[in-house]
């Protein structure tokens, strides 16, 4: 990364400065905020977004729009709404994604809620299923509602049930 850069972030990965100099230059906050929105538009968008879009949403979502006046009076207007506009649809979308995956986990849920205890290896067809549809996801798991685990489908072999257990200890 060049020096004269906070930050970059490419696909999930954002690299940064030395925080203290981030924060000594009083862009700490700010650069988080603006590399955070780029992994975010970058993953909703498939990494398909073009670049003058991303950097215009990471620049307003991280708040630095204030920075920048345009040189025509009667183009702020323009910009903001253009921005307004781009910022509804990402929100559309993010809450259409969001349904999508919220309704799907739920029918699961329900599912196996009216039919009693599934087998196991019923649970994991569909739980797997669930993960090749989403990508997002890395695991789903079968909680019991005392927070016992019963399952785990994850996409990294790596993930075991007891490092899941782990997580959930600190709220036993």
């Amino acid at each position: 990364m060049p020096s004269w850069a906070a930050a970059a972030t490419r696909k999930n990965k954002i690299e940064l400065q030395p925080l203290p100099l981030l924060k000594q230059r009083r862009i700490l906050e700010t650069t988080l905020r603006h590399e955070l929105a780029h992994a975010f538009i970058d993953a909703l968008g498939n990494g398909q977004t073009p670049r003058w879009l991303a950097e215009g949403m990471a620049l307003y979502l991280a708040g630095e729009g204030k920075l920048f006046k345009p040189t025509k009076p009667t183009s702020v207007a323009n910009i903001e709404q253009t921005i307004t506009d781009a910022a509804a649809r990402v929100r559309s979308e993010i809450n259409t994604r969001m349904d999508m995956r919220i309704v799907g986990l739920a029918r699961l849920a329900q599912r196996w809620e009216d039919t009693g205890a599934s087998s196991q290896s019923q649970w994991e067809a569909e739980a797997t299923l669930n993960l090749r549809h989403f990508p997002g996801y890395y695991s789903i798991a079968w909680v019991e509602p005392s927070l016992r685990i019963r399952w785990l489908v994850s996409r990294e072999t790596s993930h075991s049930l007891g490092d899941l257990r782990t997580v959930f200890s600190q709220y036993d």
